[in-house]
């Protein structure tokens, strides 16, 4: 499945121009073969022409991703000499060697695919882009082998993504994708997700919403550890409080405040992050909530302006945004934990309204879809306050106070 590098340059030099631009892919190209436990490798190989000093800036320094196999990383001059790139030792980035306008930079590199931890012979690509910003593409390629005995792929195609051509040989089957020719896309402002509005595809072999749920849950049974310092704290904290409620927000209120996030997603002991005043957030809250017999729910949505179309493939990259939702006997409570300054069971107006998918804390390992509830105007009201000077010189000094709703 790896490409022959002075074709792809013929080829491409053939075709007719697609737009004056810094520069052009002359092939962009990725190849997977999966094996029939959901292991497999991939190959992803592509070639730019250099077409403008901007391009030269742009694009002289190769990178890949951390665990991949750089196959292939150099400059292809004008008159067809090879030039490889010196090895420096610690350097995270290759310079591709004497590149000048008029050359083609090309990079190949080989990932290790690793079978699924849900269940055997799964799998589950990411999504393939035939058009992108600012930079045209002569040739756009996607080749998906698998075993023949496999059901046939589940296919999520937008904005005139292409359809397959395939092909059976030797017990196995290939999808190939490809686009000749695609003009640069322009980023608008205020314009659709382009996700929504690029051609691509994505793919998937017997996925299903239980198998994301499932993995979920079994990440938080390993990281969300209640212990007895964790418990006695918990208690502490809500010692007094007459209801649920009154517990959750007070356990609520110490995390955002008193602890700094350092990001990660079910990651960390929450032990440290108490211990340490530092650390992630939500694990922190999913165990002092546990720790006094409340059940944490953690739902995955989407903001209104992402990408809202539905598609035949779960991917939970499709929802990036993490809430936590409490069932309390007065009402549910929703809790945003990445932003401090939100007040206690209050999500913001970009998520209020969206649907969501509860990820840990279910009722069991069939999807469960939720509705973020949308909350009165007067706790999304922020009023900012500026006290100006002008001095003779014409210096500007003042100061700014911003005040939102208290929990």
């Amino acid at each position: 499945v790896r490409q022959n590098s002075a074709d792809a340059i013929a080829s491409y030099r053939a075709a007719p121009s697609i737009a004056n631009a810094g520069a052009t892919y002359a092939l962009d190209y990725a190849a997977y073969r999966y094996f029939e436990d959901g292991s497999g490798l991939s190959v992803t190989h592509q070639i730019l022409h250099i077409q403008s000093r901007d391009g030269l800036t742009q694009y002289g320094e190769i990178s890949v991703p951390p665990h991949a196999v750089l196959l292939r990383a150099r400059t292809i001059k004008a008159d067809g000499r090879y030039l490889e790139p010196d090895d420096i030792a610690g350097k995270e980035t290759v310079s591709a060697p004497n590149l000048e306008v008029g050359d083609f930079v090309e990079w190949e590199y080989l990932e290790v695919i690793p079978p699924r931890r849900a269940r055997d012979a799964t799998a589950l690509g990411s999504r393939f882009y035939f058009q992108i910003v600012d930079v045209p593409m002569a040739r756009s390629e996607l080749i998906v082998d698998v075993p023949s005995i496999w059901s046939p792929l589940t296919l999520d195609t937008r904005a005139g993504g292409p359809s397959p051509e395939i092909t059976h040989a030797g017990g196995r089957t290939r999808y190939r994708f490809s686009v000749e020719g695609s003009p640069p896309a322009t980023q608008e402002v205020s314009a659709p997700d382009l996700a929504e509005v690029l051609p691509s595809v994505r793919y998937s072999h017997d996925i299903y919403w239980s198998d994301i749920i499932a993995l979920f849950e079994d990440r938080a049974l390993g990281s969300v550890r209640v212990t007895g310092a964790l418990r006695e704290h918990a208690r502490a904290l809500i010692e007094g409080a007459e209801t649920q409620r009154e517990a959750a927000r007070r356990i609520y209120r110490f995390v955002v405040d008193e602890i700094e996030d350092t990001g990660g997603f079910l990651e960390q002991d929450p032990s440290w992050s108490l211990s340490t005043g530092e650390g992630e957030r939500l694990t922190l809250l999913l165990g002092l909530l546990q720790a006094v017999e409340l059940s944490p729910q953690v739902v995955f949505s989407r903001r209104w302006d992402s990408d809202q179309t539905d598609s035949p493939i779960p991917a939970v990259d499709d929802l990036p945004e993490t809430a936590v939702r409490l069932v309390l006997p007065g009402g549910d409570v929703w809790l945003n934990v990445s932003d401090e300054y939100a007040p206690f069971d209050y999500i913001g107006p970009s998520l209020q309204g969206a649907g969501g998918l509860v990820v840990v804390g279910g009722d069991g390992s069939e999807p469960h879809w939720v509705t973020i509830p949308t909350w009165p105007v007067e706790m999304q009201e922020q009023q900012i306050e500026l006290t100006l000077e002008l001095d003779p010189e014409g210096n500007l000094t003042g100061r700014a106070e911003e005040r939102v709703p208290a929990s």
